[in-house]
């Protein structure tokens, strides 16, 4: 059994753009992976603490997360990193080589799709604070922190039945599990389903998915 830490920091998907740097200026995973994959590179950062650099056109506040600390706003990438307090060089060095390969279209650095490789030229610039202990997701938690999950086990109902959100026969975490957590945080129509039904699924129309979890089941 293994636990889970989901940093789902998209939708909007145009926060994908950003960077993801730990406290010594320098990236560590690719932006366009899963979340719990990118949870779990986070979580071995020193301290969980980890940033994001997003020009402003980019940034929209994540679906997910209530709003987290900007620690700097700025017209440059070198006064950008000043007022935030990081070491002189650290991010403009990392900019500047994310920046080569957004322009040569390939990070040879983590493999990030070339479609959400986009070059930091358009100011003003940012960095929003995603340490571990500012994530806060109030529909699934009242404590702050990551999400977390595991897929050591399935959800039930009292009865000992599966919650087979899709009617396909199985419970999936990344079919079921997903749409589950979708509901726990409000999504609905198209965007509770989206991209989350597994291949057989009987219930395919949203408002069948809806009016299945909608049916007396335990809270999520």
């Amino acid at each position: 059994d293994e636990a889970f830490f989901g940093v789902y920091f998209y939708p909007p998907e145009s926060l994908t753009n950003g960077i993801f740097i730990n406290a010594k200026g320098k990236r560590f995973v690719n932006e366009d992976s899963y979340g719990a994959r990118i949870g779990y590179f986070c979580s071995q950062q020193k301290d969980q603490k980890i940033y994001m650099v997003i020009q402003n056109e980019d940034f929209d506040p994540s679906i997910y997360m209530n709003k987290l600390p900007v620690l700097a706003v700025a017209e440059t990438i070198d006064e950008l990193e000043e007022e935030a307090g990081f070491e002189s060089g650290s991010i403009s060095s990392t900019i500047n080589e994310y920046n080569l390969f957004a322009r040569n279209g390939e990070d040879k650095g983590f493999k990030k799709d070339p479609k959400w490789l986009k070059e930091f030229s358009r100011p003003p610039f940012a960095i929003i604070d995603y340490s571990f202990e500012n994530q806060a997701s109030p529909a699934y938690s009242d404590k702050n922190g990551p999400l977390m999950f595991t897929l050591g086990g399935l959800e039930t109902l009292p009865t000992g039945e599966v919650l087979d959100i899709d009617g396909n026969g199985s419970f999936d975490a990344l079919t079921d599990g997903l749409i589950i957590l979708r509901y726990a945080f409000g999504l609905r129509g198209e965007n509770l389903v989206s991209g989350a039904l597994a291949s057989g699924s009987l219930r395919t129309d949203a408002a069948e998915v809806e009016a299945y979890l909608d049916s007396p089941v335990p809270s999520f």
